[in-house]
């Protein structure tokens, strides 16, 4: 099992005070635009990524000294609940739904312990993973603005953490007599559920924008195809118009900047095309933990 030392700082937990500065900081930024998002309607849902290491902790050998060149401070054990904790508790304090993956993970790992959350060597989550984070995502959209939730599983979810490394193959087509499975799993991500693709609502009657970053779109841009998590959050909600603003390679502000710029215009095209004046508007604020950093002082 391969990890990342980006994640090292959050498994220090709240100690050293650089930390707290920086959960602090993450905190003040996503209350102060759900305020702002609240008194025009909009609700906030927010999605948290835990860290791999937070996740596997018990397959990583502690301490870990690669947090520097010269391993002068091991990390001695992964004390990430310690930044995770206060990051769901002050949201949940304040009304904001936020999604606890972490548990919706260990969950699910208590049941099925040789199972991939996250591929190995990779901190992205992975088919699995994603269908988890995605279904628990709907669920939560559902209960916070009232939009139906769709019971739909997309035929490609079946091939789990296969989907990670197929995303990485393209296959020409005199390859297949030897790489016929590859390029099966290929075909059925690229396809979605038999061929069909992205549900798209008929008659929607509810907004939802996704502000996520490479989590939310790994799959789509590998492949090309709306086969990642935004394309699997909006086959799980009933008569919704998805918009999918995942940025990958920005931090975890950019995709939510981009929609605070496009907001406005985002909602009055929805209403003038469907002739409603009133109607659920949801943003999905996708990031991963060890960027919180990236949201001190916006």
């Amino acid at each position: 099992m391969l990890f990342h030392s980006v994640e090292l700082w959050v498994s220090e937990g709240l100690i050293p005070a650089s930390n707290q500065t920086i959960v602090n900081g993450a905190i003040t930024t996503i209350l102060k635009h759900h305020e702002m998002l609240e008194h025009e309607g909009w609700k906030l849902v927010v999605v948290p990524v835990p860290t791999k290491l937070s996740i596997y902790r018990d397959r990583c050998d502690w301490p870990v000294r690669d947090k520097d060149l010269l391993s002068l401070h091991p990390v001695v054990s992964d004390k990430a609940d310690e930044i995770y904790d206060r990051l769901i508790s002050e949201l949940q304090t304040a009304k904001i739904s936020v999604l606890d993956l972490r548990a919706v993970y260990r969950t699910y790992r208590s049941s099925h312990p040789h199972d991939l959350l996250y591929p190995a060597g990779e901190t992205h989550w992975s088919g699995l993973g994603l269908k988890l984070a995605a279904d628990a995502t709907a669920d939560l959209v559902a209960q916070a603005a009232g939009i139906r939730r769709r019971q739909f599983t997309p035929s490609y979810l079946e091939v789990e953490e296969v989907a990670d490394m197929t995303a990485a193959y393209d296959p020409l087509p005199q390859w297949t007599s030897r790489l016929t499975s590859v390029y099966k799993y290929r075909t059925l991500l690229v396809n979605g559920d038999e061929g069909k693709g992205f549900q798209y609502a008929q008659n929607p009657t509810s907004l939802l924008v996704l502000a996520g970053t490479s989590y939310s779109g790994q799959f789509t841009w590998h492949i090309g195809q709306p086969v990642g998590f935004a394309w699997v959050l909006g086959t799980q909600l009933e008569e919704c118009e998805f918009h999918n603003g995942a940025q990958a390679g920005h931090g975890s502000y950019a995709a939510f900047a981009q929609f605070l710029a496009e907001r406005h215009t985002k909602e009055q095209d929805f209403a003038a095309r469907r002739h409603l004046t009133d109607f659920p508007k949801v943003v999905v604020w996708e990031f991963p933990v060890r960027d919180l950093g990236s949201l001190n002082g916006r």
